[in-house]
């Protein structure tokens, strides 16, 4: 690969996987107090990605222990806390 320092950063991804279906009494115990969380034709979803990086390297150099690893990103989920009487967060 060419060292191309106008690119930050490539990678492979290989074995993806979402995880995107989930039981709202899993999820409502670790949210915010007084959050209503979306539904979607009565299923909820929680998004979690997962995959393996593969030949990572950072302005077209590879990093020594940073070039295989595995990576979780994007665990989100939806939901509403209506505030009270005008209060910010």
């Amino acid at each position: 690969m060419s060292s191309d320092t106008s690119v930050f950063l490539t990678a492979k991804w290989h074995q993806l996987a979402m995880l995107n279906e989930i039981d709202p009494k899993v999820l409502q115990p670790l949210v915010p107090a007084g959050t209503e969380l979306d539904e979607w034709r009565g299923r909820m979803f929680a998004s979690v990605v997962g995959f393996l990086f593969s030949d990572t390297r950072v302005l077209g150099m590879s990093v020594p222990y940073h070039r295989n690893f595995e990576e979780v990103i994007c665990a989100s989920t939806y939901g509403e806390n209506p505030l009270k009487d005008g209060a910010e967060l």
